[in-house]
């Protein structure tokens, strides 16, 4: 099972799409991301203005949505297939803050059925906590691990939060400016079956986004 995230950074979804397919993705999670047209019909998207979050499916993976509310930047989906679980789809913006959106989906959707998996662009890392600071991003990933989950970036690769040599994003495709803030959490529990965890180079979406599509390969048994 392959799962890939991209903030897209706007655009025609159609060529966006097309720009993942070299991956082969089951599943794909893309960000800020437009609406799809009316013949995309493959497509879940969630969102409340021209820009969301569009979620992509291919078989054997199925999907519906897992809840109806209206809560911003987290939004849950039932998958089906080889694997079952919950997909959270994230993009958090200041609802009212990035840390709050997250902790509130968190809040929101806690009785949703296990296993987890968190999915796309946080818009955080423990280097932007300052140290007075009543809420930080440590204590947001602290929480996603205490629901039994780790980041399949860092539990593959052995990163150290706050000093990920990979960047997803690049301020304003400036190369000089890298950060990493997407992110997939999968349950602990499937860490043993990661067999690869890729990002794109900076060459390689520059023409398309400031973020690069994080790529997370699983097996399913």
């Amino acid at each position: 099972m392959r799962i890939v995230t991209w903030n897209c950074r706007r655009g025609p979804l159609a060529i966006k799409r097309a720009a993942l397919e070299a991956f082969a993705a089951d599943i794909i999670v893309l960000t800020e991301a437009s609406r799809p047209k009316p013949d995309e019909t493959d497509v879940l998207w969630f969102g409340e203005g021209k820009y969301g979050v569009a979620v992509v499916a291919k078989p054997p993976f199925a999907m519906t949505r897992a809840d109806s509310s209206s809560l911003p930047c987290v939004y849950p989906i039932s998958v089906s297939g080889p694997k079952t679980f919950t997909l959270f789809a994230v993009w958090t913006w200041e609802a009212p803050t990035y840390k709050g959106a997250l902790m509130n989906g968190l809040d929101a959707y806690a009785n949703l059925p296990k296993p987890w998996v968190f999915a796309g662009d946080f818009n955080g890392n423990v280097c932007f906590d300052r140290p007075r600071a009543k809420a930080k991003w440590r204590d947001c990933f602290a929480r996603l691990e205490a629901e039994g989950l780790v980041s399949a970036y860092h539990v593959h690769t052995g990163a150290v939060p706050g000093e990920e040599p990979d960047p997803t994003h690049y301020f304003r495709t400036h190369h000089d400016k890298p950060f990493h803030i997407d992110y997939c959490y999968i349950p602990a529990a499937w860490a043993d079956r990661l067999e690869e965890v890729r990002i794109a180079s900076f060459d390689e979406f520059s023409a398309l986004s400031d973020h690069r599509p994080l790529s997370i390969t699983l097996r399913t048994t």
